[in-house]
């Protein structure tokens, strides 16, 4: 941990990052080394070596992070991504929010099917701002603002490339995640039957930017 970071409280963490508690409904998140990258992700890959190698080869490519922070920065809506201020290298500051799957955890069996259709309908949004999520673990890669709104907390997975988007829809990814593995089976069904429904070939082509 650097000596900035030495007082401040870790409250999470992604697959390229350290979260830092900053007050006022804020947090920093700071690059993580490479050991925790590759320990933490073969954890939120559900422990799927074929999974866990094709995503570790693209967070090792720094170039592609800064690229990313920059698409952000210049043509995505800051709401649906917690307001991210870039500082030094890849880091930055973002709205606090509560992941989904702490959410879910006190959530009766109504609330949670509520809170998945919100997830899905969520996934439109960020085509239509010209990227999509690629390993879609929601549980801790989305969260709610203070407003209720629906949150992408961990952008460093995002593709531009509606091509790219079809071929993760066309195979299902999802059902490959961490966050699938660990729904209880009734809310497995769910998702997987609302998630077949709504998000299609046809549905992208709907709502992907400049289509």
């Amino acid at each position: 941990m650097s000596r900035d970071n030495r007082d401040r409280p870790l409250i999470g963490k992604g697959y390229t990052y350290n979260v830092y508690d900053l007050g006022k409904g804020r947090v920093l998140k700071t690059e993580k080394t490479l050991p925790q990258i590759l320990v933490d992700t073969y954890f939120y890959e559900g422990q799927d070596v074929k999974n866990y190698l094709k995503t570790i080869a693209r967070l090792i490519d720094k170039s592609r992070v800064i690229e990313i922070n920059r698409y952000v920065r210049l043509y995505v809506d800051p709401v649906i991504v917690g307001h991210p201020v870039f500082l030094g290298g890849i880091n930055y500051e973002q709205d606090r929010v509560e992941p989904l799957g702490t959410i879910l955890e006190r959530s009766g069996p109504a609330a949670k099917r509520d809170i998945i259709d919100q997830y899905i309908e969520s996934i439109f949004a960020h085509w239509e701002n010209g990227f999509s999520d690629t390993v879609f673990n929601f549980t801790i890669n989305s969260g709610l603002g203070s407003g209720g709104n629906m949150v992408l907390l961990d952008f460093n997975e995002i593709v531009m490339s509606k091509q790219e988007t079809q071929r993760r829809i066309v195979s299902k990814r999802w059902f490959r995640t961490w966050s699938y593995k660990q729904l209880d089976p009734g809310l497995q069904d769910y998702y997987s039957k609302r998630m077949d429904e709504i998000i299609t070939v046809d549905a992208l082509n709907e709502h992907w930017r400049g289509k």
